[in-house]
């Protein structure tokens, strides 16, 4: 039978409350800035992803030229 009292920490070196509600709104700002870098990432692949696709249909930003799929350009 394990002696529930070893298990435990000594009261001194138990984080206290303070301690632990700062780790909590310090985890908590981390997950934010997380969320956050996390939905420009996923704007700049978007914005990426868009560029390419347009690249490869031949669709140039300005509207100058535009390609068909068979490769026959419009002027």
């Amino acid at each position: 039978m394990i002696d529930a009292r070893a298990t435990r920490p000594v009261a001194a070196s138990r984080a206290s409350d303070d301690s632990l509600l700062m780790r909590l709104e310090l985890a908590h700002q981390r997950i934010r800035k997380l969320s956050e870098e996390n939905a420009e990432l996923r704007q700049q692949l978007a914005r990426s992803l868009g560029e390419l696709r347009t690249a490869r249909l031949g669709v140039h930003v300005n509207g100058e030229t535009k390609v068909r799929r068979n490769g026959d350009a419009d002027s």
